[in-house]
């Protein structure tokens, strides 16, 4: 099965800029973002993730330096602790977030195969350029090109450049 996205860079309206490409449903988020690299020009220097929503995420898919993420645990749990003494057991339970890193989720697994479902891929988190990543529609292997590779029918608009 193909999926067919529009990928539209959020903010820029004069024109607006956007791709539409055709990707294997059996693809990964790491090869999602290397599509989106592609198609955008961008240089692939920056972090990147993809998330349901800015504001309160509930899945968060993104590279894990395992290193960090342990010493931010570490840290974030005694903060959560001395808030939840100072509180006296009224802290409000956080909302459950799940992080995956893009390697071991396939797009399959989060679109469920369904059209209209969407998610964020943000890049370079100092510039913060913000895409929504929309599925159009679902169609079949023929659609791609000789290598079964993704392939890219439609543009608008010039990709702010990075460094």
């Amino acid at each position: 099965m193909v999926y067919k996205f529009k990928i539209q860079i959020l903010g820029i309206k004069n024109p607006p800029v956007w791709r539409e490409v055709y990707v294997p449903s059996d693809y990964t988020f790491m090869e999602l973002h290397h599509v989106i690299q592609d198609v955008f020009g961008w240089s692939g220097t920056h972090l990147y993730r993809f998330t349901d929503s800015l504001k309160k995420p509930t899945i968060e898919i993104m590279e894990v330096d395992e290193e960090r993420d342990r010493e931010e645990d570490l840290l974030m749990t005694e903060v959560l602790q001395s808030i939840r003494v100072e509180l006296g057991g009224a802290f409000a339970k956080r909302r459950e977030m799940h992080e995956v890193e893009p390697h071991k989720i396939k797009l399959s697994e989060y679109f469920n195969d369904e059209a209209g479902g969407k998610i964020l891929y943000e890049y370079d988190f100092g510039d913060s350029w913000i895409h929504r990543v929309s599925l159009m529609a679902i169609g079949p292997d023929n659609i791609l090109n000789s290598s079964g590779k993704w392939v890219c029918t439609g543009r608008k608009g010039v990709s702010p450049h990075t460094p």
